[in-house]
């Protein structure tokens, strides 16, 4: 949800203020306007499609929009929040006994009581006399449990596995020790799509975290991604990279990651 001030009116006198039109316009589109009366401030909700908190999204060229920030970060070269896949807040320590999906009084991977494929794995909760199965079959997180939906609106969420290696694919990774002066590690992800040649984003390396300890901050990138790994329910499926390698992977589910949403490329 959007809430915009219109501070433009404490400038007007009041009897022009009566009389005045306020026209409210994105990408050269009027979508709004207030012909008369004096509010303090108007709320659009689903109106203005990719207005992050921070940041812009960048057309890559792609089927969604990626934003230039992480979840929980100012500005690209920031590390932004660490999040633990499915939950939508940061917190002081990652494990099972803290993740938000287990059965209660529970602190083993196996006791997850959300988003479980039928994945064979015969000694968890999601299967019955160690063959029936008996899973939710949620492999996709929803909207609630979606932490770039929480925090920026509807219009964004996390990325799916197959968006990710849409991006992957579509884009030349270059390796940085210093991006645009900062000093921070990362991959800078450039569009080669026709049409899109330069448009980019950065990820920089911002490590991830388990129990109290941050690890690999400037060696290694960790991205969620909002899919479940199906061959295994206590993994979700993730970008990682370091300098001369990147994959297309899954981590443990109560590890805190990076987050980087996307929005619909078509407004």
């Amino acid at each position: 949800m959007k809430r915009f001030f219109i501070s433009a009116l404490a400038l007007l006198g009041m009897d022009t203020m009566a009389n005045a039109h306020f026209s409210v316009v994105n990408d050269g589109k009027v979508i709004f306007v207030l012909a008369e009366g004096t509010p303090d401030y108007i709320t659009f909700e689903n109106v203005l499609p990719c207005v992050g908190v921070i940041g812009e999204a960048v057309d890559m060229g792609l089927s969604v929009k990626w934003s230039s920030v992480n979840i929980g970060a100012s500005s690209p070269e920031q590390s932004g929040d660490y999040i633990a896949w499915g939950e939508t807040e940061a917190k002081e320590y990652y494990d099972w006994s803290t993740y938000k999906y287990m059965q209660s009084g529970k602190s083993k991977w196996n006791y997850i009581n959300k988003y479980q494929a039928n994945d064979h794995q015969l000694d968890s909760s999601w299967y019955m006399d160690v063959k029936y199965y008996q899973g939710d079959k949620k492999t996709t997180l929803e909207a609630k449990d979606d932490v770039a939906t929480q925090s920026w609106g509807s219009e964004w969420r996390i990325p799916t596995a197959a968006e990710w290696e849409e991006l992957y694919n579509n884009t030349t990774q270059t390796w940085t020790y210093d991006y645009e002066g900062t000093g921070v590690n990362g991959y800078i992800l450039t569009s080669t799509k026709e049409g899109h040649e330069g448009a980019s984003i950065f990820l920089p390396a911002a490590g991830r975290r388990d129990g109290r300890g941050l690890y690999s901050e400037g060696n290694d990138g960790y991205y969620w991604s909002s899919s479940l790994n199906e061959e295994n329910s206590s993994y979700g499926r993730d970008l990682e990279f370091e300098e001369y390698n990147s994959t297309r992977d899954a981590s443990i589910r109560c590890y805190g990651q990076s987050v980087r949403p996307v929005c619909p490329s078509a407004e």
